[in-house]
């Protein structure tokens, strides 16, 4: 029902201040540790790896222009998709930032569509305190756990929640969808078992070795006669 309100209210705001027109360099980003990243690894397939989502606005701003570290965020609402190609990987987890403390975030993981969603408040919408962005103008949304399922390497992507609804808002009830905010992808790769490759070259090697065997039964030790009983050399 709070969430409603605010968004009744965004839309009246929006009605009487024109939306922006530029995009306040707004994305959103994988990380680890508050450090962007485009590559994540599982060490095998049944391991986890967690990687964080976050809301990050690059400057300089235009006058108007909402700014993070000032504003803070009210409302969060964000899709994580992990299934390019499927089979790979699946998110497990969900764990939304603590300062969106409303107590109730909506959390779904869908492991057919592949796909992970987090909806996200702070208590009090209207006077705070809202989550603002650290001096890089990052803000971690929330956190993602991966289990490995095959080996391999597939995509993941983050976007808005959804594109024609009203998914971010500031301390302020700014709308910051108007402004437009990039999606993140990167590439999550699950390595096979160490078991695996030893066990995978150990195969290799008996297979090498019979072959080689063959081969000298089949020209005899000498290079000149096959071997098989019976078998003679020319004089």
């Amino acid at each position: 029902m709070l969430r409603i309100v605010v968004v009744l209210l965004g839309v009246l705001l929006a009605w009487l201040v024109p939306a922006g027109s530029s995009s306040a360099g707004l994305m959103l980003e994988f990380a680890v540790g508050g450090t962007p990243a485009s590559s994540f690894e599982i060490a095998a397939p049944g391991q986890a790896v967690q990687i964080q989502v976050q809301l990050t606005q690059t400057g300089p701003l235009a006058v108007g222009e909402p700014d993070l570290k000032i504003d803070g965020l009210a409302l969060a609402g964000f899709r994580v998709s992990f299934g390019n190609p499927a089979g790979i990987a699946a998110v497990s987890n969900i764990e939304e930032n603590p300062a969106f403390n409303d107590g109730a975030p909506i959390e779904t993981i869908d492991l057919i569509g592949a796909t992970a969603d987090l909806n996200e408040a702070v208590s009090d919408v209207f006077l705070g305190p809202f989550v603002t962005a650290d001096e890089n103008g990052r803000i971690v949304l929330g956190t993602f756990t991966f289990t490995g399922l095959s080996p391999g390497a597939t995509s993941i992507s983050v976007a808005e929640y959804s594109a024609g609804d009203d998914d971010f808002y500031t301390g302020t009830f700014t709308l910051l969808d108007d402004f437009g905010i990039a999606p993140g992808l990167a590439t999550l790769t699950v390595t096979p078992e160490p078991g695996t490759i030893g066990l995978s070259l150990a195969v290799c090697g008996v297979v090498a070795a019979v072959s080689g065997y063959r081969a000298r039964r089949k020209r005899g030790p000498t290079g000149t006669a096959d071997d098989r009983p019976g078998a003679t050399v020319p004089s």
